[in-house]
């Protein structure tokens, strides 16, 4: 048995005035006691309620890969997590949403869909476009092996 125990800790934010308009900045550690992110400060030369200038900005790009698909078990969790429903209502859900062909086979545990899938979800692509009222460009027009792989994908027993 697990026996939580609550402990505070501290965060740093400043509220930070551009040209724009002002932003919340957050310092991406916490501190455990007071006394730490007071030294921290200190350390830094930073003071509460103290107007400071920004002297160096660094802008990064970065490439991160876009998420995999959902599996059946993966939005069943987000789901429940976010909304609380049931894995038998998630389930309800998407079958409901497969029968008005806006969803790929629900009943999988895989992160890919089929060739025949990404064709048909191709072919459909502007039609989901105006359901959702976006506009997006498609910037692969064929099938990634990341997400479009029939061999890893196979139907599950629903009992």
């Amino acid at each position: 048995m697990y026996h939580f125990k609550s402990e505070p800790f501290y965060e740093l934010y400043a509220n930070i005035k551009v040209e724009n308009g002002t932003f919340q900045a957050k310092y991406k550690d916490r501190f455990g006691r007071k006394g730490d992110l007071t030294n921290f400060m200190n350390k830094q030369g930073l003071k509460s309620e103290e107007n400071t200038t920004i002297t160096k900005l660094t802008k990064e790009s970065k490439k991160t890969k876009s998420p995999k698909l959902h599996s059946l078990s993966t939005l069943q969790t987000k789901a429940n997590k976010k909304w609380k429903y049931s894995p038998t209502d998630v389930l309800k859900i998407m079958q409901t949403l497969y029968e008005k062909k806006l969803l790929t086979y629900p009943r999988t545990d895989s992160n890919h869909i089929t060739e025949s899938e990404f064709k048909y979800l191709k072919n459909n692509f502007s039609a989901y476009q105006n359901i959702a009222d976006v506009s997006v460009d498609m910037s692969f027009l064929g099938p990634q092996k990341r997400y479009v792989e029939s061999s890893k994908v196979q139907e599950l027993s629903i009992i």
